[in-house]
């Protein structure tokens, strides 16, 4: 991997490292068949670092060039000061190998489109990853850029192996299990977990997803407050009336005055005092404050 920097990258390096400590939890959404393991997507990692990344004035183009005739990838991580860093990453794309009558390898075919992307979707990923410092815990996933070509579906595998299969559900049933507990304990019901899941994941029911979903679902949820146990009746019908005066579910609120409060110690007393003002001279900006709370989880309800 070839570098290239500024002269100066020391408000870069400051920005970078504080970024770091705000990273969200990374998700591995994707499944690797080949050494039957989850991986972070490109969206699974940009989901990861957006938010902190762009609180601390720091960006992340990618683009593709030709470099001694061979296909590169160029990473920058460039700073508001103007400070930056440049990385060059090879774009490696094999075709399909070719043979004889024997079954005996005679060449290879010229990459497809298919292979250039998976390669080069590839290498965003791994650079991304290095120059961030992400876990991303990638294995060879880059199986179309290898020219190993597609694999039969899961379900088909399943179906060849009744051993495979009945290992797969009884994992499964664990993690519904899991999620299920974790969701009690962070006061979300059945249905509020099941609308969301699979709005989020968009399938039709909970029974659709992943294992590598599920597991996603778990690390989202624990990140989540605890169902909370001192609550009186009167914070209730406080929190109901924030939710009827702006129009936001009353779970929503909760969740955000229940964060607000923890991240900034406020107790129930100072809450009363400030939802006069959130509901009239502060209301826009209590509004917007909960809007990008939300838009900041990219799960909604969550």
């Amino acid at each position: 991997m070839c570098n290239f920097m500024s002269e100066q990258i020391g408000e870069l390096a400051a920005a970078l490292s504080k970024a770091q400590g705000q990273f969200k939890p990374l998700l591995k959404t994707a499944e690797n068949p080949f050494y039957k393991s989850n991986y972070a997507t490109l969206a699974d990692q940009w989901d990861s670092v957006r938010q902190a990344l762009t609180e601390n004035g720091l960006a992340l183009p990618q683009t593709t060039e030709i470099l001694n005739e061979d296909l590169v990838l160029r990473t920058t991580l460039i700073h508001t000061s103007g400070q930056w860093l440049s990385f060059l990453y090879p774009v490696t794309a094999k075709g399909r190998t070719l043979k004889d009558k024997a079954n005996n390898p005679v060449g290879e075919e010229k990459p497809d489109a298919q292979a250039i992307g998976s390669a080069i979707s590839y290498a965003r990923r791994y650079s991304m990853a290095a120059v961030l410092g992400l876990a991303a815990e990638e294995e060879d996933d880059g199986e179309a850029a290898s020219g190993r070509g597609k694999q039969k579906p899961q379900k088909e595998q399943a179906k060849e192996s009744p051993q495979a299969d009945n290992l797969q559900d009884n994992e499964m049933k664990k993690l519904m299990k899991q999620i299920h507990a974790i969701g009690a304990q962070k006061g979300r019901t059945h249905d509020q977990l099941s609308e969301t899941l699979t709005k989020f994941f968009k399938v039709e029911s909970m029974k659709d997803l992943t294992v590598a979903q599920l597991k996603a679902s778990i690390t989202k949820l624990n990140t989540l407050p605890d169902k909370p146990n001192d609550i009186t009746a009167a914070h209730q019908e406080l929190v109901k009336s924030l939710a009827q005066v702006i129009g936001y579910k009353y779970e929503d609120v909760l969740e955000y005055i229940q964060i607000t409060m923890k991240q900034n110690n406020w107790d129930w007393k100072y809450i009363q005092v400030q939802s006069a003002k959130w509901v009239s001279d502060d209301k826009e900006k209590f509004v917007n404050n909960i809007v990008d709370y939300f838009a900041s989880k990219k799960q909604p309800g969550l």
